[in-house]
């Protein structure tokens, strides 16, 4: 069993967040199309009149592919993807040590979920579900621990290139935490089991975590894409060598956020003179800048001159990174994409880039949040009805839920206000009194009743004090309610991890959950934990 609710409930999401999600008309000079059935065969078209990397891509998947034990669904997938009439629906995701907080199984789940509802609704085409896995970002600290439990692990290493060329050192005391805090689920023994079968046969990061999302999703038809690539960066070599001759995004793409900032939009991320990162001599990813005839890294180190610069890249592409703001005009430019699927802060910069994309011919994709969730189990729902309370009364404030709590069920609330009510009339009644008098009077009367409030609010307080004890227990099951829906008072989905529903569960998890995302729903999902569970 699901529930929806309106997001608008809980104020743990941005403004931004909730403008796009909730009503996406208001920001229609900001996209392309908007994320409605009705518009995904207009997509279609564009998409099919400007794209022409298909052999490339399907023969490189392929080849990655070619030492693994393919899924029926990715087999088929793999097959597909070179007919012109399959396009992708892409989730991009950084490779979180063993893949994160729950909205990473959230936001892959909404992708495959998509694929399959397009392919039932438009017959004549065929769609495939694609992660692409962030491993060029060099932010070593973003990706390197998971929450389980209250308790972090922390893959320690020192890293300052991509996350993905990164070797597998210090992995294994990861993996013995890991197992230390799971407690035993009916899949424990089996994930474990593999995990410590295949971990080890791995050269790099990469490689490992190719591996894992295959393990968890390959039996969805996920296909796993890996941009950091000679290949592709050599076949986007025109888009690296304009942005480093002509500085084009931070030109048309500061037009735009004059604009979303007008309308009061936060701007999630700003371009940079260059959109790219440079990977040195040491093989850290670095920023670089133009200088009067040469680029250098901000270290200092010399890349080469302006002249040479033409050579340089068509020589040397994989030297080159997109950021934040080059990095989806990349994966678009390489994929038959059609549909981007991100959270909140992805939709945020990506409705920066509609006019860069215009300026590359790069059919710009249809935007779609991702479903967001709350798993609770069924018996905590039961305890928390016991208190005549609804899993949507902890969307508030905790301290709004005690204070509603008491207020409901207090015995003496209501009493005291109708109490409080006739003092307050009783006061003025004096006030008004003491005015037929004379002046001064009144102001002295005012005075003396100011003090007099102040002593009754008191005896007040320390009366609602008195009772509020009776409910402490209460109060005390609320807060570990609380806690378990929002831990460490953030969303669940971005704090607690994924693993040990899906050490509970298995692959049920995943299939139970797939209907949770729709491209034209713009509500939350509260799964009771008990949907997941086998029939």
């Amino acid at each position: 069993m699901k529930t929806k609710y309106d997001p608008k409930l809980l104020n743990e999401w941005s403004s931004n967040d909730i403008r796009y999600w909730t009503n996406f008309v208001e920001l229609k000079d900001f996209y392309n199309r908007p994320p409605l059935y009705s518009e995904i065969e207009q997509q279609i078209r564009e998409k099919k009149e400007n794209y022409s990397n298909r052999k490339l891509v399907c023969d490189s998947i392929k080849s990655d592919y070619s030492q693994t034990i393919l899924t029926l669904s990715q087999r088929s997938n793999l097959a597909l993807l070179e007919d012109e009439n399959t396009f992708t629906i892409c989730i991009a995701h950084q490779p979180n040590l063993f893949g994160g907080p729950l909205y990473f199984l959230f936001k892959i789940v909404s992708g495959i979920s998509l694929a399959t509802t397009l392919t039932q609704k438009f017959p004549s085409y065929r769609f495939v579900p694609i992660y692409y896995c962030g491993e060029e970002d060099h932010d070593f600290a973003e990706i390197n621990h998971i929450n389980i439990f209250n308790q972090r692990i922390e893959w320690q290493k020192e890293s300052t290139g991509p996350v993905g060329r990164n070797t597998l050192d210090g992995i294994s005391e990861c993996i013995s935490q890991l197992k230390n805090i799971c407690v035993r689920e009916k899949y424990t023994n089996d994930f474990f089991k593999t995990l410590d079968e295949n971990w080890s046969n791995f050269n790099n990061y990469h490689d490992f975590y190719f591996w894992f999302i295959n393990t968890i999703f390959g039996e969805s038809g996920l296909l796993f894409f890996s941009p950091d690539k000679k290949i592709y960066k050599y076949c986007f070599k025109e888009i690296i060598l304009k942005e480093l001759n002509s500085e084009f995004v931070m030109a048309t793409a500061n037009s735009t956020i004059s604009k979303l900032e007008k309308i009061k939009f936060d701007i999630q991320a700003r371009p940079r003179e260059i959109n790219l990162f440079y990977i040195d001599q040491s093989g850290a990813r670095v920023r670089f800048v133009k200088k009067e005839n040469h680029f250098e890294t901000i270290h200092g180190e010399f890349i080469c001159t302006l002249i040479d610069i033409n050579n340089y890249v068509t020589n040397f592409p994989e030297k080159f990174n997109a950021n934040v703001m080059l990095r989806p005009l990349y994966q678009e430019f390489l994929l038959p994409n059609i549909v981007f699927i991100g959270g909140g802060a992805e939709v945020s910069y990506w409705l920066e880039l509609k006019d860069v994309f215009q300026h590359c011919k790069i059919t710009y994709p249809i935007l779609s949040r991702r479903f967001s969730g709350i798993i609770i189990d069924n018996r905590t729902i039961e305890k928390i009805n016991s208190l005549q309370l609804q899993v949507e009364d902890f969307f508030a404030s905790n301290q709004s839920i005690k204070n509603n709590y008491i207020g409901t069920n207090s015995t003496i609330s209501n009493s005291l206000k109708r109490v409080d009510e006739n003092i307050q009339d009783n006061f003025e009644a004096i006030g008004k009194i003491s005015a037929l008098i004379n002046e001064q009077l009144s102001h002295a009367t005012k005075a003396e009743l100011v003090k007099l409030n102040k002593e009754i609010q008191h005896i007040f307080t320390k009366l609602q004090k008195a009772e509020k004890s009776k409910y402490e227990s209460d109060l005390q099951k609320i807060d570990k309610f609380k806690e378990q829906l929002f831990p460490n008072n953030s969303l669940q989905e971005r704090f607690a991890a994924w693993i040990p529903y899906y050490l509970r569960y298995g692959k049920n998890l995943i299939t139970k959950m797939l209907s949770a995302y729709d491209l034209e729903d713009n509500k939350i999902t509260v799964f009771n934990e008990s949907q997941f569970a086998e029939i």
